[in-house]
């Protein structure tokens, strides 16, 4: 019962109260609602059971035994019936779990087992010389963690309310940043699985994800103290932000004055160097 009770309020906060960081799928409806009919046809199944064996305990088992009430006749026959129909019904549901976003019970918990043991902020360094590619263009230059990352989402947007790119109106949402990243993975996979190559698939940023929302980013890590399960948003902006600075030369204009500067500071720093 408490159960029950639990997907009714899931489904009360998600379809009617509807919080702005909870995004609703046909898939999470399936979800609530094939677990909600595994419950209810359980109780069935006591009930029936109860009704068909008037067993002495019965009455440690308040709702099968009320619920055995509406079936004084045949319930033999009513129980043999319900036990089919839950029994596929919870095969199914198990069936279905890896093809839907409850697969992130299995993904999510190999997340927080693997999780950076790195300092907060910390971010990869790049080995200029010998580098082929710099950053992050297609979804199979993420490390294995990344893309780890992506599957373990939970899409339960904590990490959105507290974002302040988002809660200052810029085009920004780290939880849809995520599931973005998600989708594009999920799209080219079946390349990749078949040895395929993305070398002539266009960037990620511009088509997955907009460059706007990656140059929103303010990098301050709330996102990933909030988040449960140890989701590592900036570390794929920042490689998402690489490929498009040392790859494609491509960044907002704001950035000019500021590489300026990096280079003349850093040109007059090794001058002072080579004459001490």
């Amino acid at each position: 019962m408490l159960a029950i009770a639990g997907v009714l309020v899931a489904i009360f906060r998600r379809y009617i109260q509807r919080p702005a960081r909870l995004n609703n799928t046909a898939d999470n409806a399936i979800l609530l609602l094939w677990l909600l009919f595994i419950l209810v046809t359980g109780f069935l199944v006591e009930g029936t059971r109860i009704a068909a064996t008037e067993p002495a305990w019965k009455t440690w088992s308040p709702v099968g035994a009320f619920v055995g009430t509406a079936f004084t006749a045949d319930a033999r026959l009513w129980h043999s019936m319900f036990w089919w129909i839950h029994m596929l019904a919870s095969f199914g549901f198990i069936a279905y779990m890896p093809f839907s976003r409850l697969k992130h019970i299995f993904t999510s918990a190999m997340n927080i087992y693997l999780r950076s043991q790195k300092p907060r902020g910390e971010i990869r360094t790049i080995d200029i010389e010998n580098a082929e590619i710099f950053g992050v263009g297609k979804i199979n230059d993420f490390s294995w963690k990344n893309l780890l990352d992506l599957d373990a989402c939970t899409s339960c947007g904590r990490c959105q309310d507290i974002c302040p790119a988002y809660l200052s109106d810029k085009p920004l949402s780290p939880k849809k940043l995520i599931l973005d990243l998600l989708d594009n993975l999920n799209e080219k996979a079946p390349v990749l699985l078949k040895g395929g190559s993305l070398e002539n698939e266009n960037p990620i940023v511009g088509t997955a994800v907009e460059a706007d929302e990656v140059w929103s980013c303010t990098t301050c890590g709330a996102c990933v103290e909030a988040c449960p399960v140890f989701v590592e948003h900036i570390d794929k902006v920042v490689e998402l932000r690489r490929d498009r600075v040392l790859m494609e030369g491509d960044f907002p204009a704001e950035l000019n004055q500021t590489f300026k500067g990096m280079e003349n500071n850093f040109n007059r720093q090794r001058v002072s160097t080579l004459f001490k």
